[in-house]
């Protein structure tokens, strides 16, 4: 543990706060995607419900990880392109795609340096992302098409304690509708639910939120 403190240190005095952060999150995520099968958790089901009826196009799923939404998507139609700050999550999401025949795009990227463009996606998708969602929501917002859709579901502040920056994370009441103030919003809800990824664990506070551009 201390070799792991010293090493962090080190990194926040010669990369900067910035890319500090971007190291530490990857080196997390990857031990976490080492240990997790591709898909194993099931995509998620507000995004599913979000999405049904909805014409396929490009989607863009931000911290793709293992594949789990990325897959779903693909198998609805969806032109899917996905990063992730995990090189070892993006193997595993690439492999998997061969593996089930999908064409899934997939990039090792940092949320705050990704190249979002301008008018280029039908919907992007943002599940248990939480600030880095929100710090980028303008970049995220110019990014849709018109008519494209934002979809996002996290935890609400503080439901889980401390991140890997070892600060609480999660949605203040009503930040997201401030961040995508730009956009129409179709869907607001503060809740109690299980994560997606463990369903059986007790119910936690979560926010899911989508809007239009």
């Amino acid at each position: 543990m201390q070799m792991v403190v010293g090493i962090l240190v080190i990194v926040a005095v010669v990369a900067g706060a910035g890319e500090a952060r971007w190291l530490q999150a990857q080196t997390v995520w990857d031990g976490v995607y080492a240990k997790v099968a591709p898909g194993a958790f099931g995509h998620n089901q507000f995004l599913a419900r979000i999405t049904t009826g909805r014409r396929p196009g490009r989607a863009l799923d931000i911290g793709i990880g293992e594949g789990r939404n990325a897959f779903f998507l693909a198998s609805q139609g969806w032109d899917v392109t996905g990063f992730d700050t995990s090189a070892t999550g993006i193997k595993a999401t690439l492999a998997e795609a061969e593996a089930r025949h999908v064409k899934v795009t997939a990039v090792v990227g940092d949320v705050d340096t990704f190249d979002y463009g301008r008018e280029q996606w039908d919907l992007v998708a943002g599940l248990y992302m939480h600030e880095m969602i929100t710090r980028n929501a303008g970049k995220i917002a110019a990014s849709l098409k018109p008519g494209g859709l934002v979809v996002v579901e996290g935890m609400q502040y503080g439901a889980m304690g401390a991140g890997v920056g070892g600060t609480a994370y999660g949605y203040r009441a009503n930040e997201l509708l401030r961040a995508f103030e730009s956009l129409r919003v179709v869907f607001y809800e503060e809740s109690s639910a299980s994560p997606y990824w463990m369903p059986t664990s007790p119910a936690v506070p979560i926010v899911r939120f989508a809007a239009v551009r």
